[in-house]
């Protein structure tokens, strides 16, 4: 076989790092790292993008290596598509509010939880490395999930129903789920939301092509009786029409049109929006009256009214969930809210002998070889288990979130170095 190195993959031990085996007989250099999808928006460039070495260890090198590649960031990596299919740099996510959330979290954490950042060990000189590759998972899914979007707020992506059009009720949740139902374990209960039905909000974001669903919203049902859908292929600019049609649902709206003749159902069979507050926000699409009420408790309003200590104590996430996307005062709270959810869910994941911290570490120990990791991992955010379909339904995006998983660690080639057996 053909390869740029030719080097054959070593027994047991992985391929030389920088570089990946594929087919289990040469290690190549970097590409997409066992990930066979391509994307407008991935690098061409087999080969980190940064050419200097790092001069730290531990949590400072981990902090070392994303500075220096916090103008491939912002340029290349956080990339979001516009409905002409160019790809550019994103509005909503940019590094800045990304690492002062990670420096937020691998520092001061929430209820003792932090990012993992692979340890402080003088001894241990590829640590860093396990870092790298856990915030390189997580940046993968916020690729997905929002960045790619260049959304805070969840948009409306469920088309149902016979006239297969969007459904307002979607702001209760989409593919037959229901936001204000996520509740926390018994043990937890205590930190919940409770749901408001008289609670009105808007979302900031939504999505903007041509005809696209406007931004969510939620009130009581004296305010909405019934809902019902966004019929996306409505020419909405007619000024012959009697009285005349403008597209002004929200700005730079091109086509669509808020249809609410009748009730139109969800895939839950919804048509209201009363108590329909707790959809999807944030880098990771923070959704539900556990999580957000978990915000709350240990970093909002209520940590402050009970005496614990707090980061927000101005901010009720319970009251105004939107705060993670519409207060400008805290850039990195669209952050926070995921970086929360990955060391309250992923972080301690372990289910049928499947430990995350374990295979990340196995992962970097053998070479950072396939995508069986990502895989796994992406499983756990999509759908909630590391091996879907896991009764919620098949992986979504599972190549796409492998290849971001691996355009991420090939700009981060410079950082890696051979791992010293315990």
């Amino acid at each position: 076989a053909n390869a740029k190195c030719g080097t054959p993959c070593p027994t047991g031990r992985g391929c030389p790092f920088g570089q990946a085996c594929f087919l289990d007989t040469i290690c190549s250099d970097w590409g997409a790292g066992g990930s066979t999808s391509s994307s407008s928006s991935s690098s061409s460039s087999s080969s980190s993008s940064y050419t200097g070495t790092i001069k730290t260890f531990g949590h400072a090198a981990v902090e070392e290596t994303f500075q220096s590649i916090r103008d491939v960031i912002n340029t290349k990596l956080f990339l979001y598509e516009t409905p002409d299919m160019q790809w550019l740099p994103s509005t909503v996510y940019r590094f800045d509010g990304f690492f002062d959330g990670l420096q937020l979290m691998y520092k001061q954490g929430v209820n003792g939880k932090k990012i993992y950042m692979g340890g402080n060990d003088p001894d241990c000189p590829h640590c860093h490395m396990y870092g790298l590759v856990n915030i390189a998972a997580f940046l993968a899914q916020a690729m997905k999930e929002t960045i790619r979007y260049d959304a805070c707020d969840e948009n409306s992506w469920d088309r149902v129903g016979d006239k297969k059009m969007y459904p307002i009720a979607n702001a209760c949740g989409q593919l037959g789920q229901s936001y204000q139902d996520y509740h926390c374990k018994e043990e937890e209960r205590f930190m919940e939301c409770e749901v408001d039905i008289n609670m009105s909000i808007k979302a900031v974001t939504h999505a903007k092509w041509w005809g696209a669903p406007g931004p969510l919203f939620c009130g009581p049902k004296t305010q909405y009786p019934h809902t019902g859908y966004w019929d996306f292929s409505y020419e909405c600019n007619n000024q012959w029409a009697n009285p005349p049609e403008y597209c002004d649902a929200y700005e730079g709206q091109k086509g669509g049109k808020h249809i609410d003749d009748a009730p139109y159902a969800n895939a839950a069979g919804r048509t209201d929006v009363e108590g329909c507050c707790w959809w999807g926000r944030g880098v990771i699409q923070t959704s539900g009256v556990c999580n957000f009420g978990k915000l709350n408790y240990f970093l909002g309003k209520r940590a402050h009214d009970e005496g614990r200590e707090s980061r927000y104590p101005d901010i009720d996430f319970c009251k105004d969930p939107e705060a993670i996307c519409a207060n400008e005062n805290y850039r990195e709270l669209k952050w926070i809210a995921g970086f929360f959810y990955w060391v309250d869910q992923v972080q301690p994941y372990d289910s049928e002998g499947w430990v995350y911290l374990d295979a990340l570490r196995k992962f970097v120990e053998n070479g950072m070889e396939g995508d069986a990791f990502i895989n796994s991992v992406s499983g756990i955010v999509n759908r909630g288990c590391h091996n879907p379909p896991c009764g919620t339904g098949a992986l979504d995006g599972g190549p796409e979130r492998a290849e971001n998983f691996f355009n991420i660690l090939k700009e981060m080639t410079f950082a890696w170095v051979d791992v010293v057996p315990p």
